[in-house]
């Protein structure tokens, strides 16, 4: 296995997992009306506790980024494909700032076709693949991850 070069593991902010248990607890104890509902809401909920979590590593070769305990996003992106690397913020650190169309926690995809893989916080860096596709990665260390990732 290649030396890494940069490795990071960022877990979602404690309130995301208070409010999963408050939720939880409260469909635990719902009696009233059919139980499917409130069974399949445990299940998305549970399933929203996996997805807590983003590892992301950088080595020789490539950064790979996993999205949740059992991941079920994953990306792997050669470092022969990047163009560039710049370390970004989000226009405000606020929680009602990150969850709007500046940033945005998940995998997902921004409204100019900027692929967002984040977790907390309102840091990270954009890499800029040979083919124009851009992908913002969140961290906790921007600084380091971009220096890792700079193109050689």
């Amino acid at each position: 296995m290649p030396p890494l070069h940069f490795s990071e593991i960022q877990f979602a902010d404690w309130r995301i997992f208070a409010l999963l248990l408050i939720a939880l607890s409260a469909l635990l104890i719902w009696r009233r009306g059919p139980r499917w509902p409130v069974l399949v809401a445990m299940v998305l909920l549970i399933a929203g506790f996996f997805e807590c979590r983003l590892e992301t590593s950088v080595d020789d070769s490539a950064v790979r980024v996993r999205f949740g305990w059992v991941p079920v996003y994953s990306r792997t992106i050669e470092r022969r494909a990047i163009a560039a690397v710049a370390p970004v913020t989000a226009p405000s650190a606020t929680a009602s700032a990150v969850t709007t169309d500046a940033w945005g926690w998940g995998a997902h995809w921004e409204r100019d076709g900027t692929l967002a893989m984040t977790i907390r916080g309102s840091q990270g860096v954009i890499v800029t693949l040979r083919d124009g596709s851009r992908i913002r990665i969140g961290s906790q260390e921007p600084g380091a991850l971009a220096r890792a990732l700079a193109p050689a």
